[in-house]
C-alpha cells in the first residue's frame, strides 16, 4: 500500500492487526473504520459508531462506513439510487445453461421451485441425510412444487437419484455464474447460513435457514425485505437435535404454504 497515492482507505474489518498495522504505513489521506477496540486507539484512523443491534448490520455498517466519505453528498443521494441495478448480472450463456437443465426437470409443470442445499462450513446445520428426507418429505406433501437438491462437483457426499419426480438435483461446477443464475429463479432457498443466503437474498427469494444464534443480527438474510424464517441454534443445540430438526421442517412446510396461497 506504501507504494500507492490514496486519497481515502476503507477498512471494513478489523480483526486482523496487520491489517491496520498495513493500513497506517500507506499514504492515504484518510483511513475510515468502524470503532472497535483494535482500531479506537489506531492512529491516522477515523472511527466511526454504528448500531450493533440492527438487523443485517453487516450491511448497514458497509454503508454507514461508505457514507463517512462524505456525509451530505450521501445524505443527498442514497435514496436516488435503484440497488435493483446492482445485483448479480448473468450472461446469455448462463441463461441458457439452467434454461436446458430446468427443461431437463420438466421445471415449467410446477407452480413454484424451492432449492434446498445441506452444504456449508458452519457446524451449526444438520447433516445432508436430513435435508434429503426434508426433500422426500415436502415433495409428497406439495406434488405442485418442483424441489432442487443443491450441490457440487467436487463434494464427497453425493444424492442418488430421487424416485420423487419433483424432486431434481443441480450439480454446480466452477461456473459461479451457474449458481447464481439458479438462486434468481427459486422461489424459496432451504439452507445452513452460507453464501447460497446471501445470493438468494440479493434477488429477493424467500429463504429458511439455520443460524448460530449470536450471528443472527449480523448475517441474517431478508436484507431487501424478503422473508426470511431463521431457526436459530446455540452452543448445544445437539442435545435437542431430533426436536430442532421437527420445528425447522415445520417452519419449511408453513412457508411453502403461504407461497401456495399468494399464487
Amino acid at each position: 500500500l506504501s507504494d500507492f497515492e490514496l486519497d481515502i482507505l476503507l477498512l471494513a474489518g478489523y480483526k486482523y492487526g496487520d491489517m491496520i498495522s498495513l493500513a497506517q504505513t500507506s499514504k492515504a489521506k484518510r483511513i475510515i473504520a468502524p470503532a472497535y477496540f483494535q482500531t479506537f486507539f489506531a492512529k491516522r484512523v477515523e472511527v466511526f459508531f454504528y448500531n450493533q443491534l440492527r438487523p443485517h448490520r453487516e450491511v448497514f455498517k458497509a454503508l454507514e462506513l461508505v457514507r463517512r466519505i462524505d456525509k451530505k453528498h450521501f445524505d443527498e443521494n442514497i435514496s436516488k439510487i435503484d440497488f435493483k441495478h446492482l445485483a448479480l448480472k448473468t450472461l446469455p450463456k448462463h441463461k441458457r445453461y439452467i434454461d436446458i437443465l430446468f427443461k431437463s426437470f420438466q421445471a415449467e409443470q410446477f407452480k413454484f421451485i424451492v432449492g434446498i442445499n445441506a452444504f456449508a462450513n458452519s457446524a451449526y446445520k444438520f447433516v445432508p441425510q436430513d435435508y434429503a428426507y426434508l426433500a422426500k418429505d415436502l415433495a409428497r406433501e406439495f406434488p405442485q412444487v418442483l424441489f432442487v437438491m443443491m450441490s457440487y462437483d467436487k463434494n464427497l457426499i453425493e444424492y442418488k437419484e430421487f424416485e420423487e419426480k419433483n424432486i431434481q438435483i443441480f450439480i454446480g461446477d466452477n461456473e459461479f455464474f451457474h449458481l447464481i443464475e439458479l438462486t434468481s429463479r427459486l422461489d424459496m432457498l432451504i439452507s445452513p447460513d452460507t453464501g447460497n443466503v446471501h445470493i438468494a437474498d440479493i434477488f429477493k427469494v424467500s429463504i429458511l435457514q439455520t443460524m448460530k444464534t449470536n450471528l443472527r443480527l449480523k448475517w441474517g438474510g431478508g436484507s431487501w425485505g424478503n422473508e426470511c424464517q431463521m431457526l436459530l441454534l446455540n452452543n448445544k443445540w445437539i442435545k435437542n437435535y431430533n426436536k430442532l430438526k421437527f420445528r425447522f421442517n415445520k417452519l419449511a412446510k408453513d412457508m411453502i404454504v403461504r407461497l401456495l396461497d399468494k399464487a
